[in-house]
């Protein structure tokens, strides 16, 4: 039985596997496609990103630092707001690269990392989660773990699998 099962191995779900694995956790993360891939969201990204990723990925990722932006607060023809900044406010990244790296990490770490394997079930026990697993192959594998971590987006199976309420509010971007 596994410590953790994570479903997801995108930013958030990568991260937590590497810190359970470098707690000397037994993980496993499943994400139901290649890992970044397809892009879910753009490589705009704060400075503490960084603090994330493992030494020198930074180099490798980093494709542009912004200093700020003008906004138009009533359209597109509308005057422009200047926000400028002598230091970076964020920074525009290889998002695919950024996944990658983080998976990477987790598995270095000691996780099990599998992509290509979709959740399809969940069962909270007293004791137990019972995940069920679709493999490559298209055969269902069934693993158990103490706990599970919902990292799967949005529309998290977990979430709906486990009947917990709808995020009160979703956040849909931020710059800083």
């Amino acid at each position: 039985m596994y410590d953790f099962v994570v479903v997801g191995a995108g930013p958030p779900g990568s991260r937590f596997a590497r810190r359970a694995a470098e707690a000397g956790r037994d993980v496993v993360a499943f994400e139901k496609g290649s890992v970044g891939e397809p892009l879910a969201c753009s490589g705009h990204v704060s400075d503490d990103v960084w603090e994330y990723v493992p030494d020198g990925a930074r180099d490798a990722l980093l494709q542009n630092l912004v200093y700020g932006a003008r906004f138009h607060v009533d359209g597109p023809g509308s005057r422009a707001y200047p926000f400028y900044k002598r230091e970076p406010v964020s920074n525009v990244i290889d998002r695919v690269g950024l996944d990658r790296t983080l998976a990477e990490a987790a598995r270095e770490a000691g996780a099990d990392v599998r992509e290509d394997h979709t959740v399809v079930g969940i069962d909270e026990r007293s004791d137990r989660v019972v995940v069920d697993v679709k493999t490559p192959a298209g055969g269902v594998e069934r693993v158990e773990a103490r706990m599970v971590a919902g990292c799967d987006a949005p529309t998290s199976r977990v979430r709906r699998a486990l009947e917990l309420p709808e995020p009160d509010e979703l956040l849909h971007g931020v710059l800083g």
